[in-house]
């Protein structure tokens, strides 16, 4: 009788563009025309592309209640990468939604090697001569004591 999934977020935002966690995790709303709707169950599958041809995580039929923060439990995520994902439940009486409105999350830089090579570049020595006057004066207000 109209069950469906709805507001699917990751990490409390809708379609995050930088999900800083290995694991994200999922939540959704429930809706129903019935009264005293309660999930039985939940199905995820999370993919590369938006027609899901090919998931790299489906979690099957998951006998749980749960719709708030489920985490990822699938293949290792790529940094700096776009992933759909949708979901579908069961309720009490028996009835299973659609799948939901597909949703997307974008990881940012989940590894230190990634990061070692976009944020931190080497340090640079700074010349003597590239520093203001105002600081190499001997008066200066901002010359250390």
């Amino acid at each position: 009788m109209d069950l469906r999934v709805a507001d699917p977020r990751v990490e409390y935002r809708t379609n995050p563009i930088n999900v800083f966690t290995a694991a994200p995790r999922f939540s959704w709303k429930i809706q129903s025309g019935r009264k005293n709707v309660l999930q039985t169950s939940y199905h995820i599958e999370v993919a590369e592309d938006s027609g899901f041809s090919l998931p790299i995580w489906d979690s099957g039929k998951v006998c749980s209640k749960e719709s708030h923060l489920v985490a990822y439990n699938g293949d290792a995520l790529k940094s700096s990468s776009r992933y759909y994902w949708r979901v579908k439940i069961n309720d009490n009486h028996g009835e299973e939604s659609p799948w939901s409105e597909t949703a997307f999350f974008e990881t940012t830089l989940l590894s230190n090697a990634d990061g070692k090579r976009f944020l931190y570049p080497p340090r640079m020595a700074m010349p003597a001569q590239a520093l203001p006057d105002i600081l190499c004066e001997r008066n200066s207000p901002y010359r250390g004591k």
